[in-house]
C-alpha cells in the first residue's frame, strides 16, 4: 500500500536513489551528520544539509588519519546535491598533514540558519571572510553559523586558551525552539569555553556540554569528569524542548545531578551514559542532569546514535561481552576487534528502559545513526561485515571481509519491518540519517568505495571513499 501517496509502496524501504554533487573530488570523502528542514512547498521534503570530511585519508570507513578538509553539502527537495565545501578553507601547518572536518549539524528554527560544529588539528580554518580559527598548537573545535545561501554569519573556536598538551573535540550539536545552541564533546587540559572559569584540569578526556545563544554568545557550561576517559558523544532536543545526551565513560564519571553531586560507576571497561539535562540560567542548575542511567555490561560499550521524540528516547550502540538494559540482557559472541549492536528505548521522564533488542552475529555490526519517524518506528543505519540478522531477513555482505552500509526499520513491537544494504566487495558505510518531514522517506549519508549496489540510481565512484546521500521510501 502506498501509505503517503508518494508513488512507492510503504513499509518495505524501497531504495529510490543515491546522489553526490557533480564533479570529481580528490581524496576520500565521508558524511558524518545531517539535518533536514521543514518543507518549503506542499508535497515535498525540505532541504537537507550534510557535513563531514573531504580530500581526506579515511581509515576503516570512519575518520581522517592525517589530512582532511571540511565537507558541506546541501540536498534539495528533488534530490539534487550541491557542494558548498568551498565556504571552508583549511591550511595545514605542514603539507597534507592537518585535519579539519564537520562532525555535527543542526538548524535554528527561528532564523533558518544552519549550525555546524567540527574539529581542527595542525592548521588554521577560515570560514569565508571570518577570522581564521587557529589549531596550530593543539586540537580545537569550531562552530559556524550559515544562512540558507551558505554564507557564514559567525565562525569561532569552541575552546579558548587551548595550549600544548590540551585540546577540544566537538562530537555533536542541537538547537532548541528559542534558538539556543548546545554543543557536546570532550577535552584535555584546562581550556575555556567562554566562561571566566575554565574547565577542570585533566590529563585524560573529560566530557562537556556548552550552550550558546543563537548569535554565539556563551550561556553556560557543564562537565563530566573522572580519572579515566569520559566523552559526551550525542545530543538531541525533542519537540518539547527536552534535552538528552549520551556518552561513554570509563571509571567513575562525576557530574551534576539535580543541582547536586552525582556519579555513575561502570560495570565493565567502559559503559554508556544516557541523561536528560536541564536548560537553566541558574549556575547550579544549568546543564544539570535531571536523571542519568548507565547502559552496558561486563566489557566495552559505546554510543552509536541517539534520537528523541515526544514519546521517548531511542539509544543505539555497540558492545562486547554482555549488555544489560532493564530486564533485557544478551551476550556477544565476539571479541576484540569485533562488535555487536543494541537498540533500546527509554522513558523520557525518568530514564527507565522500555524495550531493547540486539544484533548479534559473526563479524561487526556497527549502528552509527538512529532516527524516529512520525509513526514512532525506529530507523537505524550503519555498516556491517559478514552478516546482519533481523526479523525482516538476514543481510549478507558481497565480499568476504568487506563492510556494507545498511538501513533497518524497527516497528513498535521491536521487530524489523524491513532491512536493506548497499555495496559491493569493497567498503561502504552510513553515518547519518534523517526522516523527510513530508514524505517520511529515510535519507542516509555516508561514504562508499566501489559501487552502491542496492540503489538503482547511484553516483559513480571516483576513487577511495566518495560521500553520498541516499533516499529510501518509508
Amino acid at each position: 500500500m502506498d501509505t503517503n501517496c508518494d508513488g512507492y509502496q510503504g513499509c518495505i524501504g524501497t531504495p529510490i536513489k543515491a546522489a553526490a554533487p557533480d564533479g570529481t573530488m580528490s581524496g576520500d570523502d565521508m558524511i558524518y551528520d545531517m539535518v533536514t528542514t521543514p518543507p518549503a512547498q506542499p508535497g515535498y521534503d525540505g532541504m537537507t544539509f550534510a557535513v563531514g570530511a573531504r580530500n581526506a585519508d579515511i581509515v576503516g570507513s570512519k575518520f581522517p588519519n592525517t589530512h582532511s578538509d571540511v565537507l558541506f553539502w546541501t540536498r534539495g527537495p528533488m534530490g539534487s546535491v550541491k557542494n558548498w565545501s568551498d565556504r571552508f578553507t583549511f591550511t595545514a601547518n605542514f603539507q597534507n598533514m592537518g585535519i579539519a572536518f564537520g562532525s555535527g549539524v543542526a538548524r535554528n528554527p527561528n532564523t533558518n540558519e544552519t549550525i555546524i560544529v567540527g574539529n581542527i588539528l595542525n592548521g588554521k580554518l577560515a570560514v569565508q571572510l571570518k577570522p581564521q580559527i587557529d589549531a596550530s598548537v593543539a586540537q580545537n573545535a569550531f562552530i559556524a553559523i550559515m544562512d540558507d545561501a551558505g554564507n557564514a554569519k559567525i565562525a569561532m573556536p569552541i575552546g579558548t586558551n587551548v595550549i600544548a598538551n590540551s585540546g577540544v573535540v566537538a562530537k555533536g550539536v542541537a538547537v532548541d525552539k528559542a534558538g539556543n545552541i548546545y554543543v557536546v564533546g570532550n577535552y584535555l587540559g584546562m581550556p575555556g569555553f567562554g566562561d571566566p572559569i575554565p574547565a577542570p584540569q585533566t590529563t585524560s578526556a573529560n566530557g562537556f556540554v556548552v550552550s550558546y545563544t543563537e548569535t554565539g554568545a556563551f550561556r553556560w557550561q557543564r562537565f563530566f569528569t573522572g580519572s579515566w576517559d569520559q566523552s559526551i558523544d550525542a545530543i538531541r532536543v525533542n519537540e518539547a524542548d527536552e534535552i538528552f545526551i549520551a556518552g561513554r565513560f570509563a571509571g567513575t564519571v562525576y557530574f551534576t545531578l539535580n543541582g547536586a553531586a552525582g556519579w555513575l560507576n561502570p560495570s565493565g571497561n567502559s559503559d554508556v551514559l544516557l541523561a536528560k539535562i536541564e536548560d537553566n540560567e541558574l549556575p547550579d542548575k544549568a546543564g544539570s542532569a535531571i536523571w542519568a542511567v548507565r547502559v552496558g555490561g561486563d566489557d566495552d560499550d559505546f554510543v552509536g546514535g541517539l534520537a528523541a521524540s515526544k514519546d521517548g528516547v531511542a539509544l543505539a550502540g555497540m558492545f562486547r561481552g554482555t549488555v544489560t538494559i532493564g530486564n533485557f540482557g544478551v551476550t556477544s559472541g565476539d571479541s576484540i576487534p569485533y562488535w555487536d549492536a543494541f537498540v533500546a528505548t527509554f522513558d523520557k521522564s525518568n530514564g527507565s528502559p522500555k524495550a531493547a533488542t540486539a544484533i548479534v552475529a559473526n563479524g561487526m555490526q556497527l549502528i552509527q545513526a538512529v532516527a524516529v519517524d512520525s509513526f514512532g518506528d525506529i530507523v537505524i543505519a550503519g555498516a556491517y561485515s559478514s552478516t546482519l540478522p533481523s526479523n525482516a531477513g538476514t543481510l549478507v555482505t558481497s565480499g568476504m571481509n568487506d563492510f556494507d552500509a545498511f538501513v533497518v526499520k524497527i516497528g513498535p513491537n521491536f521487530t524489523a519491518l524491513w532491512a536493506k544494504d548497499f555495496g559491493d566487495t569493497l567498503d561502504q558505510a552510513a553515518h547519518a540519517i534523517v526522516i523527510g518531514p513530508t514524505t517520511g522517506h529515510v535519507i542516509i549519508g555516508g561514504g562508499f568505495q566501489g559501487a552502491l549496489d542496492g540503489f538503482t540510481v547511484a553516483p559513480p565512484n571516483a576513487n577511495g571513499f566518495d560521500a553520498f546521500i541516499g533516499e529510501l521510501a518509508n
